[in-house]
């Protein structure tokens, strides 16, 4: 009976045991990516406090982006989804549980003997595993939760551009409702001069007709802009996470932004995109589950160990045994070949993965070369010929030397052009963020 109860102890102690295969912690808001992408070491981050629901004067482009990371609803399920395989991992750290079976034989219940004729027998079996089938299953699962990491740290760059993305579209609308008023002044004043002019008898009205035609359309210009202004700060607080923001006051300036470095060294630095780094940790993954498919080629052995006791003899036996499955037939072949294919075909993502990175910042780096010599020639030459222009036709206009419809076309093609850079400065910060995106960083040094 002592052996009986040794082997019970022990086979509890050995089912409380797991592997050394650790997993990342729970809180992991706001750390360095970079951390997570070196040698599999765990994560340690606080939360940082913030809330949104005071009203707030103000909003800048990078509170935007730190309101996204806190509190964007895709950002949350997916962290969620990441501490689901990390507790997966726990239990498929875990060994079965030992199995007690207590059986009593010969129990006569009418001749009023009870227990004296029959045979009792206590008996525990436990699973014991061999090869390291569990240790890959659990480095499997270990590496199945990295790999989502850096997913969510890809979606959260994701995120990010788009909300970087909207915040430029705002301001991009603001600079332009600011043109807008601005020749919607200018405008306004030439009608005041026109309708003077035509009281004197010295203007067709066909003429003042024109003027206020134009002036018309610049102010239905302003309602359209409104508009479309009203829309982007829903769709930017939509894409930030709370809707209740499309009322804030969203401020920055539209500056042209220049990133200088080559494309080869572009391509460097997107080697540490969250994306890749998935791709490679889910090769890694399927790696463990080839292993572990492979460990169980080996069979488990359960080992038993009971006592039997007949009443009607008086005597008291112990049982021990073991059984095994007999691999003849299944080898774990098929699971073999599959898991090897699947890490054939992990291996080839990666290669696509690259590929299209590769692709899409190449694209992205000529689009940003090409409207950055755009924005030169604009800020260097038509621009400044533009203004010329304007301030030229005012002064003939003012004395009487030109016509009003002279003026009016130079404060359309400045117009234009004002525009034009706008255009493509929102082009300019577009293509920025973009390579930020696919370069998988937060910001790229100027």
């Amino acid at each position: 009976m002592k052996v009986f109860l040794f082997f019970l102890g022990s086979m509890m102690i050995l089912a409380g045991c797991s592997s050394s295969v650790s997993f990342l912690a729970d809180d992991f808001d706001g750390v360095d990516e970079s951390k997570v992408f070196s040698n599999g070491n765990e994560i340690h981050a606080q939360v940082s406090d913030l809330s949104i629901s005071k009203k707030i004067e103000s909003l800048d482009i990078n509170k935007a982006v730190e309101y996204t990371i806190q509190y964007n609803p895709e950002l949350q399920k997916h962290k969620k989804l990441v501490r689901q395989i990390a507790a997966d991992g726990k239990q498929a750290d875990l060994y079965p549980n030992p199995t007690l079976e207590f059986l009593v034989e010969g129990f006569h219940l009418d001749s009023g003997k009870g227990f004296r004729d029959s045979e009792i027998t206590i008996e525990v079996s436990q699973e014991i595993l061999l090869g390291k089938g569990k240790f890959h299953s659990v480095q499997a699962l270990s590496h199945e939760q990295k790999a989502a990491l850096a997913s969510f740290y890809a979606l959260r760059r994701e995120a990010i551009a788009r909300v970087k993305k909207s915040f430029i579209n705002v301001l991009y609308i603001q600079e332009s409702l600011k043109v807008a008023q601005t020749l919607k002044e200018n405008a306004f004043s030439l009608v005041e001069i026109l309708e003077a002019k035509y009281k004197e008898g010295i203007l067709k009205e066909v003429e003042l007709l024109s003027a206020k035609t134009f002036l018309a359309r610049r102010e239905g210009d302003i309602v359209n802009l409104l508009q479309k202004l009203t829309l982007a700060k829903r769709q930017l607080a939509a894409d930030i996470g709370n809707i209740s923001l499309a009322d804030e006051n969203f401020v920055g300036d539209l500056q042209p932004v220049f990133y200088a470095q080559d494309l080869m060294h572009l391509k460097t630095i997107a080697m540490r995109n969250p994306l890749v780094v998935e791709a490679q940790y889910q090769i890694e993954q399927q790696k463990s589950l080839l292993a572990e498919a492979q460990a169980k080629q080996i069979p488990n052995i359960t080992l038993f160990l009971g006592y039997r006791r007949n009443e009607a003899s008086d005597e008291n036996t112990a049982q021990i045994g073991f059984s095994i499955p007999l691999p003849i037939f299944n080898r774990n072949q098929g699971q073999i070949e599959s898991k090897q294919l699947s890490m054939e075909a992990s291996q080839e993502n990666l290669k696509l993965i690259q590929n299209n990175l590769f692709s899409q910042i190449g694209d992205a780096h000529s689009s940003h070369q090409e409207v950055h010599k755009q924005i030169e020639i604009l800020q260097n030459h038509t621009l400044p010929l533009a203004k010329r222009s304007l301030d030229l036709a005012k002064i003939e206009f003012e004395e009487g030397r030109q016509s009003f419809l002279l003026y009016l076309e130079a404060n359309r093609a400045y117009h234009e052009a004002q525009s034009d850079y706008l255009d493509a400065v929102k082009k300019a910060n577009d293509t920025q963020i973009e390579l930020e995106r696919l370069l998988g960083i937060s910001s790229v040094k100027q």
